[in-house]
């Protein structure tokens, strides 16, 4: 990967949320956010579990473009951020709650719910891509494919990071929090600044995380390059076979009235108003 030092601190600095910082700062805080990148590195990379924040949104955002529906697929590992004795955010039950608080919920309630399912078919697919990596390429681990797959996103389907709109979004949080054991809304709320933009080493947010793949992408490009083909099946995979659970409202209604028409003339006349 022929990038030079200047070029690999400067693509840094233009995915990090300190590009919101005047230009005239922007070498010293690319330094900076390079810096944290390198720091969170080695907890990343030894880590045996973790979230592909990246690959989430970015997948969601091709597969249905709505900043809800993407904050969804997001938001379902929000259980790093929260106490160890709160449930897993990103399983089947968790998600099934997530839509039955949502179903009577606004339209942006209706798809946060959406990307909440499309995280667990992602993690699924995700799953069956690393054991066919691994079965070809034993000695990479699940990390190596998550911060692969991350940097191909960036690289391939790069997506919108913005999604402060969330801590201002009291629906949302109240709809995750209704599934929660102990914590409220304003707990939810703190947990979804720490997905965004969490600097511990232990607990990386999302933009340090799309930060330590480009980082991995430098020091490991064959790994990289040889995932490239499997993450590319991946993401045709979850992007086509994404399903909507909610029915459309118009088809609903046009079969409601389907029905109505096809009711006897005696029960029409039932169910007349006297």
């Amino acid at each position: 990967m022929s990038v030079g030092r200047r070029g690999w601190l400067y693509g840094f600095f233009e995915q990090s949320p300190l590009v919101r910082q005047p230009a005239r700062r922007g070498w010293t805080r690319a330094i900076s956010v390079a810096a944290l990148a390198i720091l969170i590195f080695p907890a990343l990379a030894g880590s045996s579990s973790g979230a592909n924040f990246g690959s989430h949104a970015g997948l969601a955002e091709d597969t249905v473009p709505d900043r809800y529906f993407v904050a969804g697929a997001l938001l379902a590992d929000l259980d790093h951020f929260l106490p160890p004795t709160e449930p897993q955010t990103d399983s089947e039950a968790f998600a099934s709650g997530i839509v039955e608080r949502a179903w009577e919920g606004s339209h942006h309630a209706w798809s946060l719910a959406r990307g909440w399912l499309e995280h667990i078919d992602q993690d699924t697919r995700f799953a069956a891509a690393v054991a066919a990596i691994q079965a070809s390429y034993p000695s990479y681990t699940a990390t190596d494919v998550r911060l692969a797959f991350d940097y191909w996103t960036l690289t391939k389907h790069p997506f919108s990071t913005a999604f402060d709109f969330l801590l201002a979004d009291a629906e949302v949080q109240g709809i995750v929090a209704g599934g929660l054991v102990a914590t409220d809304s304003a707990g939810v709320r703190d947990a979804i600044y720490n997905l965004l933009y969490s600097a511990d080493q232990n607990a990386p947010g999302l933009f340090l995380q799309l930060n330590a793949s480009r980082l991995y992408a430098i020091l490991y490009p064959q790994v990289v390059r040889n995932v490239e083909p499997y993450y590319d099946a991946f993401y045709a995979g979850a992007v086509a076979g994404h399903r909507d659970p909610f029915p459309p409202v118009d088809r609903m209604l046009s079969r409601l009235h389907r029905m109505i028409r096809n009711l006897v003339p005696q029960v029409l006349d039932a169910l007349a108003p006297r």
